[in-house]
């Protein structure tokens, strides 16, 4: 995937303060997942050949144009093409030679902690040393990251976290793929949920505009139809009311803790009129947002 010279530079310096300063972290029964840095560089602005040296973390190469040389301190070296990428050890010194013409890239420094056995075993493949060919997947969302920052680089923390932990995921899946009888379940659904919850936050930051199932699609680097399978296997609907569930959400929110009107509130939640509002919300809780706002009050 190659990026415009406009975009990157427009936009390098500004990408890099603000994912390299934000914490990515994640929590939670799969994995610790902590991402110190994660940007995009553009060999044409700054150089990406570095004297031998080593990092505490796992450190991420993915080349999106171009070429690069990385030797590990055992001697090993790899070459690594458009569209591959190599993740190094912890504490394994390594130089790089960016080669002529100036490459673009990738490159993240992250930490996992995990008992997944797929994960485990994973990390265990990545100690050895391996550099490994991008997927459609991979692909798409890169691009989806990229392109978000790109449009919209001081909303982009919002979807950050989940797209680049599904693009770490992906990566651990390429290389060590599940075998057909050990398929694990857990990372797949994992990847799922990641992609769910931004599809989610990407709603709440537009609920105010008439927000649609292709607009997310689009956001998330996917069709409508798989995201629409996606919604339908982890939330049990489809796009459309997943969107009507937020705007729902959002609207009993706002009836609970504010005195605002009918009218202010539809406008807040992206309808166009505020009989559509009532419409809906009757629809979906099968009582009156103005009733709601008073028995609320009550309360």
């Amino acid at each position: 995937m190659g990026m415009s010279k406009r975009a990157m530079t427009n936009g390098t310096k500004s990408n890099y303060s603000l994912l390299s300063r934000l914490m990515l972290m994640h929590n939670s029964d799969f994995w610790n997942f902590h991402a110190a840095w994660f940007r995009f560089v553009d060999g044409r602005l700054e150089s990406q050949s570095q004297r031998s040296h080593k990092h505490m973390l796992y450190e991420l190469h993915y080349v999106l144009k171009g070429r690069l040389s990385i030797v590990l301190e055992h001697g090993k070296p790899f070459t690594v093409d458009s569209g591959q990428f190599i993740i190094i050890p912890p504490r394994v010194m390594h130089f790089i030679v960016d080669e002529a013409p100036p490459s673009q890239k990738l490159v993240s420094g992250f930490d996992i902690q995990s008992e997944n056995a797929q994960i485990v075993q994973c990390l265990q493949t990545v100690q050895k040393g391996v550099c490994c060919w991008e997927s459609e997947t991979l692909r798409q969302l890169v691009q989806a990251l990229h392109s978000k920052m790109e449009r919209s680089p001081l909303t982009a923390t919002s979807l950050s976290p989940f797209l680049v932990q599904s693009i770490i995921l992906e990566m651990l899946e390429i290389i060590q793929p599940p075998t057909p009888y050990q398929t694990d379940v857990k990372l797949k659904s994992s990847i799922n949920d990641e992609r769910v919850q931004a599809c989610r936050q990407i709603i709440r930051d537009h609920i105010q505009s008439n927000i649609m199932g292709r607009d997310v699609a689009n956001q998330l680097g996917m069709s409508l139809r798989h995201l629409n399978r996606l919604c339908n296997a982890s939330c049990g609907c489809s796009i459309h009311h997943l969107i009507l569930q937020e705007r729902m959400e959002r609207a009993r929110f706002l009836l609970e803790s504010t005195s605002l009107s009918l009218t202010d509130i539809s406008e807040m939640i992206g309808y166009s009129s505020v009989y559509a509002f009532i419409r809906a919300f009757k629809s979906n809780t099968g009582i009156s947002p103005g009733k709601y706002q008073k028995d609320a009050g009550r309360r």
